[in-house]
């Protein structure tokens, strides 16, 4: 009798099947592990912003603490102006974001808004302008000047000034609005002066952004009045141009000078004569009253308070208030360095204006 053989299943199982699955699994787990790093950093935000726009509504000033007793009722305000100064912005909100994306610049109208706010607050004993900036614009210096007169006037409580590297140009204008300006040993401090610029030109152009032509590059510009093109870097700025232009620089810093002159006590010809648009050392600008005395911020403060009659009981706020652990964080790193950002290549927010500005508006 004759076996029968049973017909064998075999099955056979494709590399790329296998590898298919594999991949599939493989993206399922990445996608699902950045979800699970997304999406708690997403709800911090908008609990950030969340507290921070019912901040904004509120008509209850917040702060956040810096030094001093957190247990006393009085404040002493300390108020940064430690980046190159802008006008204005359309969003100075305390969010996350503007703390990440505005900090490369502070804005004029934004440090008046402050201290006319301050003015609210008979907690707020006094204010302390810490300042670390080459200056800005000359609408947004001229801001925080008024801002100091606003809170003197209404208040009559003391305003200070403390440099602690540098106080040039608009914000020396800024510092000399406060009733008393101290300086850290080794910090720079005047620039009193106005700078507008730079105007390039190309003197025959013969290469654009790596393009070249062999008989060189030409750019026109179809403008309607004359001189409308100023800044056009393929002609050279006209004589009539370069007088309308100096008259308008020479204006402003008459403007600089007599600001100076009154707030400092200084006699224009020896600001104008003797001091010049430089900048000095603590003990060079003590010297041609700049500045009044020298010394450490624990200095400052512990002047600032005896005038304001309150001693050693105080604290130093800041205001706004970080309501989670990345506001702490960016806020922290805000004002807990004097560092700056460095601006994208051949952005230049203060180029081409008339600045209250120390060094090369390019690098800001």
């Amino acid at each position: 009798m004759e076996e029968t053989t049973q017909p064998q299943v075999v099955h056979i199982v494709h590399k790329s099947s296998v590898w298919r699955k594999f991949w599939i699994i493989l993206a399922v787990l990445t996608l699902l592990c950045s979800l699970c790093s997304v999406l708690p950093m997403a709800l911090l935000l908008l609990i950030d912003s969340s507290e921070a726009s019912k901040n904004a509504n509120s008509d209850e000033l917040t702060y956040t603490f810096v030094g001093g007793k957190k247990s006393s009722d009085n404040k002493l305000l300390a108020i940064y102006i430690d980046q190159p100064i802008l006008t204005a912005s359309q969003d100075y909100s305390d969010n996350l974001f503007s703390t990440l994306f505005s900090d490369q610049y502070i804005y004029g109208y934004h440090i008046k808004d402050e201290l006319m706010k301050a003015t609210e607050d008979e907690k707020i004993k006094g204010v302390l302008l810490i300042i670390n900036s080459p200056g800005g614009t000359v609408v947004g210096a001229r801001a925080i000047s008024d801002g100091v007169d606003y809170f003197s006037k209404q208040t009559g409580k003391p305003v200070y000034a403390y440099v602690q590297d540098l106080a040039a140009s608009g914000s020396y204008w800024a510092a000399a609005a406060a009733d008393k300006i101290y300086a850290e040993q080794g910090s720079l401090i005047g620039s009193i002066g106005v700078i507008m610029g730079p105007f390039e030109y190309y003197d025959k152009l013969v290469t654009l952004d790596g393009v070249g032509a062999a008989n060189g590059i030409t750019i026109t510009y179809i403008t309607g009045g004359k001189y409308k093109d100023l800044g056009n870097p393929t002609r050279k700025i006209s004589d009539e141009e370069m007088k309308v232009l100096q008259e308008g620089i020479d204006s402003e810093y008459t403007v600089f000078v007599d600001h100076v002159s009154e707030k400092r006590n200084i006699p224009t010809p020896v600001i104008r004569e003797n001091i010049k648009a430089l900048v000095y050392g603590a003990q060079k600008a003590k010297s041609f009253g700049l500045i009044d005395e020298i010394g450490t911020r624990e200095i400052v403060l512990e002047a600032l308070s005896d005038k304001a009659g309150i001693g050693d009981d105080y604290q130093l706020v800041k205001f706004g208030t970080n309501t989670t652990l990345f506001g702490s964080i960016f806020a922290s790193l805000k004002h807990g360095t004097t560092q700056k950002t460095e601006a994208p290549a051949r952005v230049c927010k203060l180029c081409g204006k008339s600045l209250y500005f120390y060094g090369n508006p390019l690098d800001y």
